[in-house]
């Protein structure tokens, strides 16, 4: 618009063509103008990368289900992956879970049991692909037969050591050489499993469990200071483990045998040793390969420095042997790694005020040296630094700002603890905010991964809700209930207990109903003090409506019949003086005097005494429904519990109602067999 009044400013030609004249010349210069403008700003442009697109991208097999899968978030109503598809099988308490598990674990032997016994009908068809070896019944015809390096080999494939053993030995009497591949690998698989000769541990699994369930229970309440059998389990007890690696044992032999013992042969005799409870042994046999020259590579290090705390008591003999181990790998050039930083935590985790003190030396050296920590890193430092006889630290506040928005991956296997242990921490600190970082970072990336199987998210997702209830809103607790329950978390009492408390704290009791649906749903409803608890806090509720009047009374009167049903049971749930009193109330607020009478004909039936301010509110409900026969028979019912409060109630009676004369020769009648009872006492 400019532009053109600039024209007819410049051009005050009368005439048409003249007009024209002057704007077709003013066109042709601003179209020059821009096109000399555009070829200077062309020129001084960098030229360009040129794009290549590749004809072929290499992508992961599974990479368009995990597209998939991204886009999906977890449904917050569906049964955990683990369980049956079906809400009629769903544990819902850990006693179930616990069947559930175990009734899993058996089929599994069982299944095991019946193919390894007759293999001929399930090897006939063979359909699978690709092959699990794992899956199929071992082996027991092998393609070489004679004594031979092969057959070795094809034996230690099939981890069948006796057999293998057997088969190396029978190569050795032909007077044959067996090469070091062939012995390192034979030794790998015994050192590995410990194999002394005896049945396996899949063979007498059910023996070493009762023997291990034996020695729990004894072992419970021992004291280094009684007898010396106790004395005996309470080593085990300290010490973790009880040695399995038999003097003189298979493996042993085996490694004396060989003509060439190498390095390889001798770390995995130290790792074989340290493995199966020979600590002593495996220092004696580095010592000897130290003296010979050899070098341990870094694997037999992380064995080493974890057997340490098997030699030596004193804390600061532990330190100096696993500085030692260290300063030795520095002047081997072996470097350390991941395991190996994490197992001196370990090792510190059990070494006291020694163990703190050198635990973030440790950790800050790590990094030095350029090993990145990972959580089970993170989450041996808690175990370090909290402990029940500890104050508060602020550890788990400085790792949280150093790891948050980072995403992990499964590096170690005290990966998986980090999320427990640390929600565990905030709900002993009380600090929601720190609890909701802790949340915000295991659903950040595929973190989700690194919360251990189902039994531990269980914990996690308990001890975070937990923390809720106590101390967030209650809008955020059934934010936070409808998103977890069932999917993550499967309620007990203690956690429907805690939400009852948070509803009776903030006064918002709209969910009751809905609470006790679910606890009927998992079968929680015959727990005793949840029910106690449930009834006290509808008794309580001062500013409950008509509607939630109502709904309060159909809940206690189902609690009720629920708890007359549990007499059949094996632990019925027993009445008490409390929530008697409780279930009274709540009829009374419900305008229910004749349901409210029967809760009175309960505490005769169960031996129990009414407290007086329920006979009070029973009374005053009497009299503002102008009932006279209920007043009455409240009358009647207080001159047998307490004279004196049943003339106090004489009175208002009197006072307050309309009496017909019958009823008022009831009330003399009564008055009358209280002066009695006065005079007989006296």
């Amino acid at each position: 618009m400019a532009a053109s009044t600039r024209v007819f400013i410049l051009c005050k030609s009368p005439s048409k063509s003249a007009l024209y004249s002057c704007l077709h010349n003013h066109i042709h210069r601003h179209l020059y103008l821009s096109s000399c403008l555009g070829q200077e700003t062309t020129a001084t442009q960098k030229p360009q990368k040129e794009i290549h697109i590749p004809k072929k991208k290499n992508r992961d097999p599974t990479s368009v289900l995990q597209a998939l899968s991204s886009t999906v978030k977890r449904d917050p109503t569906a049964s955990p992956y683990m369980f049956h598809d079906d809400p009629f099988l769903l544990p819902r308490n850990s006693g179930e879970r616990r069947r559930y598990a175990l009734a899993a674990e058996s089929g599994r032997k069982a299944a095991q049991y019946v193919i390894n016994k007759w293999p001929e009908h399930f090897l006939a068809v063979q359909r699978d692909s690709p092959k699990v070896e794992a899956f199929y019944p071992p082996e027991k015809h092998y393609l070489f037969g004679d004594p031979s390096e092969e057959a070795v080999l094809e034996r230690v494939e099939n981890s069948d050591m006796k057999e293998a053993l057997e088969m190396f030995y029978k190569l050795l009497d032909t007077g044959s050489a067996v090469s070091m591949e062939t012995s390192n690998a034979l030794l790998d698989l015994l050192c590995y499993h410990g194999y002394s000769g005896e049945p396996m541990p899949e063979e007498q699994g059910a023996s070493a469990e009762a023997e291990a369930s034996e020695n729990s229970e004894s072992t419970e309440s021992t004291d280094p200071s009684e007898a010396d059998s106790k004395g005996q389990a309470w080593k085990k007890r300290k010490t973790g483990r009880e040695a399995r690696w038999k003097e003189n044992n298979d493996i042993e032999k085996l490694f004396n045998t060989l003509q060439e013992r190498n390095a390889h042969a001798y770390c995995s005799m130290v790792r074989g040793m340290i493995k199966h409870g020979a600590a002593t042994k495996a220092f004696i046999m580095y010592n000897e390969m130290q003296e010979r020259g050899i070098q341990a590579d870094v694997q037999t290090y992380n064995a080493l420095i974890k057997g340490v705390v098997y030699i030596r008591e004193d804390y600061m003999e532990r330190w100096k042997v696993i500085y030692q181990l260290m300063k030795q790998m520095h002047l081997e050039g072996v470097r350390p790694n991941l395991s190996t930083f994490n197992t001196m935590l370990d090792d510190l985790r059990i070494m006291g005020v020694v163990g703190r003190k050198k635990a973030l030396q440790t950790v800050s050296e790590m990094k030095a040296i350029g090993v990145e920590p990972s959580l089970g890193t993170y989450n041996l430092l808690l175990m370090i630094f909290y402990k029940d006889s500890l104050p508060p630290s602020d550890v788990l506040y400085d790792i949280m700002d150093t790891i948050d928005g980072t995403s992990f991956s499964l590096r170690h296997e005290q990966d998986v603890f980090f999320f427990k242990n640390a929600m565990n921490i905030c709900l002993s600190l009380k600090d929601l905010e720190l609890a909701y970082r802790v949340d915000l970072l295991l659903n950040t990336g595929e973190n989700y991964k690194l919360a251990g199987d189902y039994f531990a998210q269980n914990v996690y997702y308990g001890k975070f809700f937990n923390l809720i209830c106590l101390m967030d809103s209650v809008d955020a607790m059934m934010e936070y209930y409808e998103k977890l329950v069932p999917s993550a978390l499967i309620p007990n009492a203690q956690v429907y207990i805690e939400m009852l408390r948070s509803m009776e704290t903030a006064g918002t009791y709209d969910k009751a109903a809905v609470i006790w649906k679910d606890i009927c749903h998992f079968s929680h409803h015959y727990r005793q003090p949840l029910l106690e608890t449930l009834l006290s806090v509808m008794s309580q509720a001062t500013d409950a409506d008509n509607k939630l009047t109502s709904e309060f009374f159909d809940i206690a009167m189902e609690i009720k019949l629920v708890i007359a049903a549990s007499k059949s049971r094996r632990d019925p749930v027993e009445w008490r003086s409390s929530s008697l009193t409780h279930l009274a109330l709540i009829c009374l607020k419900a305008k229910q005097l004749d349901k409210a009478w029967e809760v009175l004909d309960l505490f005769k039936e169960e031996n129990k005494l009414p407290g007086n301010i329920l006979l009070e509110e029973y009374l005053e409900a009497c009299i503002e429904a102008s009932d006279n026969q209920k007043a009455i028979s409240c009358l009647q019912f207080v001159s047998s519990v307490s004279s004196t409060l049943a003339l106090q109630f004489i009175d208002r009676v009197k006072g307050q109602l309309t009496l017909l004369p019958q009823e008022r020769k009831k009330i003399d009648a009564i008055l009358a067999e209280e002066d009695l009872d006065e005079a007989g006492a006296q």
